[in-house]
């Protein structure tokens, strides 16, 4: 059998395997750093009276909101009740999906989709390695920043 042949035929046997509690965890994480940065900034231009800068923090924050609707969609979903009842955008639909123990590693996994998310990411990851601080006892950031990475490759459009 032809090797291009054999490779359509095979079954898939592999399993990747990671930790999605960390990964999940630390994606959020970063997401509500950055949020915070934005929301900081935004208060900032408008202090300044900078329109052009209020307008730019105003979009990212909106593209923020997007990839956390993927990713942490109780906490949007928090926040958007939080702004009152005429905000209550999301049917009761949305949130039976929530009930889905695989929701999140579903979104986490297919969050290029988005074609934000790769912006989105790729910043909030570099603001969390600029901000995070003193290494870990373990003397180093080596796994946070494999996580880190494997965010910004998942976030990855065209990837």
């Amino acid at each position: 059998m032809a090797p291009d042949r054999l490779a359509l035929t095979a079954s898939l046997t592999a399993t990747l395997r990671y930790p999605f509690d960390h990964l999940i965890a630390l994606a959020r994480l970063i997401l509500v750093e950055y949020q915070a940065h934005l929301k900081a900034q935004e208060a900032a231009a408008d202090e300044a009276d900078d329109e052009d800068e209020v307008c730019e923090a105003y979009n990212n924050l909106c593209d923020v909101n997007e990839i956390t609707w993927l990713l942490d969609r109780e906490r949007w979903m928090k926040e958007d009740e939080a702004k009152g009842p005429y905000r209550q955008s999301v049917g009761n639909e949305w949130k039976e999906a929530l009930k889905d123990p695989k929701h999140a590693e579903k979104e986490l996994l297919t969050m290029g989709r988005n074609h934000k998310a790769e912006f989105v990411i790729a910043d909030a990851v570099k603001l969390r390695k600029e901000k995070r601080g003193v290494p870990p006892p373990e003397g180093s950031w080596k796994n946070e920043d494999a996580l880190l990475d494997f965010l910004v490759f998942l976030s990855k459009h065209d990837a």
